[in-house]
């Protein structure tokens, strides 16, 4: 949920579902009023059953999760069949490549993600 102001700019719509394992972050979201629905919850054990969500957006969180296989995992499990997980992590390019020109990037000496993504059940897709 942090990065609400980049919620307001994007979704110009209510927002389903809202979580965050904050309660201060919570009623802060509460207050914007653009979700419909919000849960504190952590991302290893999301309160949904499986295939809820078509779509999950993420901006700015899975880089703090020090489980992210696991996290991977689960949001994979609340996604629907061929759903879509769309995030967002800083970088050096991230606030000049926000609005501009899309991309996915990882650094296979380190991780290899894309095995692990495999494994979650996610397609990795450049944009």
């Amino acid at each position: 949920m942090r990065g609400w102001s980049f919620r307001v700019l994007i979704f110009e719509d209510e927002i389903e579902e809202g979580i965050d394992i904050s309660p201060v972050e919570i009623k802060s979201a509460r207050m914007r009023g653009k979700y419909r629905n919000l849960k504190i919850a952590n991302v290893l054990d999301l309160p949904y059953e499986d295939g809820t969500f078509e779509t999950i957006f993420s901006n700015c969180v899975l880089e703090h999760i020090q489980d992210i296989d696991n996290a991977l995992i689960e949001i994979s499990r609340v996604l629907k069949k061929d759903g879509t997980l769309i995030f967002t992590v800083p970088s050096d390019t991230y606030g000049e490549n926000l609005f501009h020109k899309p991309s996915f990037q990882t650094n296979r000496d380190e991780l290899d993600r894309e095995v692990i993504c495999t494994e979650a059940e996610f397609a990795l897709q450049a944009s």
